[in-house]
């Protein structure tokens, strides 16, 4: 599923409305609310922000922030040295895998589940996406896939964020933690949508910019 305010990849052709399966009735745009869901991002970046900085300093103390902040003596009292390059390599690696590793299993899952999936980058989005264009997806496995990158990465960032050796895995775990909780943004208001569509219905990707949904006729 995607959002309404992305271009629709030039490499595709422009949309077409998709016929409903056998049974289904006619196709229903599924369009996303941009300002609220940057809000929401937001929040549940502030969320993984400083839950997972409570974290890291409830498990590591005095050595949360060891090897990105020194503290020196010196004749008038202590010095204090932040490590910028230390700080930015970190985020760096953090939002480069963060984007690619979501959106790979948004399509791992997917795959697993018998579709197609394309996966790729599109300034349209920003980045990576993946997809499974021009297939009937069940909600079943649309919500999975939504559910997928935030349960399986930010699990891998608590890992890394607890029990991970050195600080530079300790902060990339907190990076990661902040970053991919962020950016599930939409797939969690997407999730909440599923809530108020039929548990038979279908949904359908044409491009980047038009996703449908089919709902059984009663």
């Amino acid at each position: 599923m995607t959002s309404d305010d992305t271009v629709t990849d030039p490499d595709r052709a422009p949309a077409t409305l998709p016929d409903p399966p056998d049974g289904y009735g006619p196709a229903q745009t599924l369009t996303y609310p941009t300002v609220r869901i940057q809000a929401l991002a937001l929040a549940l970046t502030l969320v993984g922000f400083l839950g997972g900085g409570a974290l890291h300093v409830a498990r590591r103390g005095g050595e949360a922030f060891r090897g990105v902040v020194t503290i020196a003596p010196t004749a008038s009292g202590e010095a204090v040295t932040i490590h910028v390059g230390a700080v930015l390599g970190v985020l760096l690696v953090a939002v480069a895998l963060t984007v690619v590793c979501h959106e790979a299993v948004h399509a791992a899952v997917l795959r697993f589940s018998g579709y197609d999936p394309t996966f790729g980058v599109a300034s349209a989005v920003g980045g990576f996406y993946a997809a499974a264009f021009d297939e009937y997806v069940s909600h079943r496995d649309t919500a999975r896939v939504l559910v997928a990158p935030l349960l399986v990465l930010d699990a891998v960032a608590l890992a890394l964020l607890l029990a991970g050796p050195g600080w530079f895995l300790a902060l990339f775990g907190w990076a990661l933690l902040t970053l991919n909780t962020g950016g599930a943004a939409a797939d969690c208001w997407a999730l909440w949508r599923l809530r108020e569509i039929d548990d038979e219905a279908v949904f359908y990707d044409v491009d980047l910019r038009h996703s449908y949904y089919f709902e059984p006729e009663r």
